[in-house]
């Protein structure tokens, strides 16, 4: 007899294929050079294994005793690892499936297979005359086709529906080519794998990174295994974590690979795609409607496990698949959980505490975005070199905050301005308490999980655990300033709202408008700034006509919003009285902006202009004297008057500086001085 591996081998080296597959090439081209003696592809392929001459009556013999011989290696128990072996026992497929499963395989191994085949599609009626014999009864061969699993299970697809069995195309699934390969499915841009990027020595401690997943991840594996439900929908307001659960679920089964994600329409053709890619790779398959959170329904009486559905919201179990789909909430990480997944993957750079502290509250990140920034802060810290600012907490903060900048993209609206600031307390000038009420909302931040979680201390009068600021002071006396160095201090990109979008005239916009915004700034993905907050946080109005309705409920949803947030915001406005006093209740932290006093100018003309470049016998006290301005006319002074002091390639000298200041008082509308 004959041993085809080696043909196989030959024509196409794989570190994971089927020898069983190999061997039955070999034999079906023997059972096709009966009808094509004169073939020379098949000849060259079965010259090696067959000794017998083609067309001869030992030929035909030594052809039937490779088919009893393949048939006593699929009966070996013992062959478990043999791919084809696998597909025949998972879909339990005959011998007549094999045969056209082969013959479908084949022309992806070898152009020559066209030389047998010439038209592009083969159709069961072109396989019939090579593979039984003419005396066979049609309707047999048609029962076998009815009753095939190669296209009950996707194994082989179909365009669209045939009249007559015979028109069947014998057109394999590439899931399945690739997995007779040794290969990944190529499942394209509509799906990816999950997990398994971790070494083995890691997988201990992933398990116990987060407590409070334990019963949603029991849960899960209890209806995986026995609760009989087609779809089971993981639901919650954390994709990352609820793709982390999954991955676990796939170590508790010991699935050989990682979770496979899909997000393709969740139609027939896409799930049994889904399932196939389960039963052969013995991977979890998971369905990712969470951006839209719609889940096109259908029977799925195909399905051999259950499909796991991922949503934001639980997904309706009426209708159409009624009890047939179970939901688990999947809760967020809490603080100290994501303080463990930090302190873990961030453990040989020895991030000072109080760092790792602020980052606990990026409940957004998932494990392997945390990973992965660990990975990413040496490089970023070398490029930065040895600075002596390095070390320290707003050091490290930067860092981690550009490794963030890789793994987790700004967040993405219309409605506001996303920037990354990297402003230091150095270019902040203000009174004391001004400064100490900044500091305060950052021990807010930075302390929440020892207050919040570890005494237990939550706001009771508060259903969110965010952080709500109002900073009020005329027009330039630092506000924007200061809601920079907050987000640079506690590794937060600034959403600055373009109120211009958001108020809407149209019933409703603003209302979903503000909660884009929230929700995109949630568990401290961003610091929410609501500059001149005055059009939202306004006094509300007593009800003289529609448009006063419509005003006062997206101010009460305003002021509900506010109580759920879990982040942190801040609201800035020139005039306290302007503000309904409702905000005012929801506010944790005001911080007044008063203008500067005269020794705090003098610290903001030296903050912005460069000593370098500036006449040293300018006598800013005088200015000071003379000019009453905020920090923000100190700055666009600054800035005019080295502009001129450019041109005429001078040192900036009090001249400039009063003409620079003349044109603010101009811009005012207001007298000089």
């Amino acid at each position: 007899m004959f041993d085809g591996t080696s043909w196989f081998d030959r024509k196409k080296p794989l570190e994971s294929h089927s020898d069983l597959l190999s061997q039955w090439i070999v034999y079906l081209a023997g059972k096709l050079a009966l009808h094509f003696p004169q073939n020379s592809f098949l000849a060259s392929i079965i010259r090696k294994f067959y000794p017998e001459d083609l067309g001869s009556e030992s030929f035909s013999h030594a052809v039937a005793e490779g088919a009893d011989l393949l048939q006593q290696q699929l009966e070996n128990q013992s062959n478990t690892h043999d791919r084809l072996v696998q597909v025949v026992r998972v879909f339990n497929l005959s011998l007549f499936d094999i045969d056209l499963l082969v013959l479908a395989f084949w022309p992806h191994h070898d152009e020559r297979f066209g030389t047998l085949f010439p038209q592009k599609d083969i159709r069961i009626r072109d396989a019939i005359p090579v593979l039984f014999s003419e005396t066979m009864d049609r309707s047999i061969i048609r029962s076998h086709v009815a009753a095939s699993n190669l296209w009950h299970s996707g194994l082989f697809t179909a365009d669209g529906p045939v009249t007559n069995l015979f028109d069947l195309p014998l057109s394999i699934n590439p899931i399945l080519v690739d997995f007779l390969d040794g290969l990944r499915p190529s499942l394209g841009k509509s799906a990816k794998w999950l997990g398994r990027d971790y070494r083995e020595d890691e997988s201990e401690h992933r398990s116990r990174f987060f407590p409070s997943l334990q019963r949603s991840l029991r849960e899960l594996e209890t209806d995986f295994l026995q609760g009989g439900h087609t779809f089971i929908n993981l639901y919650g307001e954390h994709h990352g974590h609820i793709l982390f659960l999954i991955d676990l679920l796939a170590e508790q089964l010991n699935h050989e690979t990682g979770p496979i994600m899909l997000t393709c329409p969740s139609n027939g053709r896409g799930m049994r795609d889904a399932d196939l890619v389960a039963r052969l790779y013995r991977a979890l398959v998971a369905v990712d409607v969470w951006a839209d959170d719609h889940f096109a329904c259908f029977d799925g009486d195909h399905l051999m496990q259950p499909l796991l559905i991922v949503s934001k919201s639980r997904i309706d179990g009426n209708g159409s698949i009624g009890n047939r789909i179970s939901g688990i909430p999947v809760p967020p990480p809490k603080m100290g959980e994501q303080k463990r997944v930090f302190n873990y993957y961030f453990r040989k750079i020895n991030l000072r505490h109080t760092v790792i502290n602020t980052l606990s509250n990026h409940l957004y990140l998932s494990v392997s975005q945390i990973k992965t920034a660990a990975e990413l802060y040496p490089k970023i810290q070398g490029e930065n070199g040895n600075n002596s600012d390095s070390g320290s907490d707003h050091g490290q903060l930067r860092t981690v905050a550009r490794a963030l900048d890789h793994v987790s993209p700004f967040p993405e609206t219309d409605l506001a301005m996303a920037r990354r600031p990297d402003t230091s307390w150095d270019r902040f000038v203000a009174n004391e308490t001004t400064i100490d009420n900044l500091r305060d909302i950052m021990r807010r931040v930075k302390h929440r999980l020892t207050v919040q979680e570890q005494w237990g201390m939550q706001d009771s009068a508060r259903r969110g655990d965010g952080v709500v600021a109002l900073f009020y002071g005329t027009s330039g006396t630092g506000k924007t300033l200061a809601v920079d160095i907050l987000a640079t201090e506690l590794c937060l990109p600034v959403l600055h709202v373009d109120l211009s979008k958001v108020v809407s005239k149209y019933i409703g916009d603003t209302e979903k408008n503000l909660e884009d915004l929230f929700k995109q700034a949630e568990r401290f993905r961003a610091l929410l700034f609501f500059d001149e907050a005055d059009a939202l946080f306004g006094q509300r109005t007593g009800i003289k006509d529609a448009h006063d309705r419509y005003a006062n409920i997206e101010t009460n949803f305003m002021l509900q919003r506010l109580e759920y947030f879990d982040g942190i915001a801040v609201l800035a406005t020139n005039l306290l009285q302007n503000i309904d006093q409702a905000f005012l209740r929801r506010v944790q932290l005001y911080v007044h902006f008063p203008n500067p006093l005269p020794g705090e100018q003098i610290s903001l003309w030296q903050v912005h202009l460069p000593s370098d470049k500036v006449d040293p016998h300018i006598d800013f006290s005088s200015i000071v004297g003379r000019f009453d301005l905020t920090g923000g006319e100190i700055r666009n002074a600054s800035l005019t008057a080295a502009y001129h002091a450019a041109e005429q390639d001078e040192m900036i000298c009090e001249r400039h500086l009063i003409d620079a200041i003349k044109k603010e008082f101009y811009k005012k509308g207001q007298p000089i001085p």
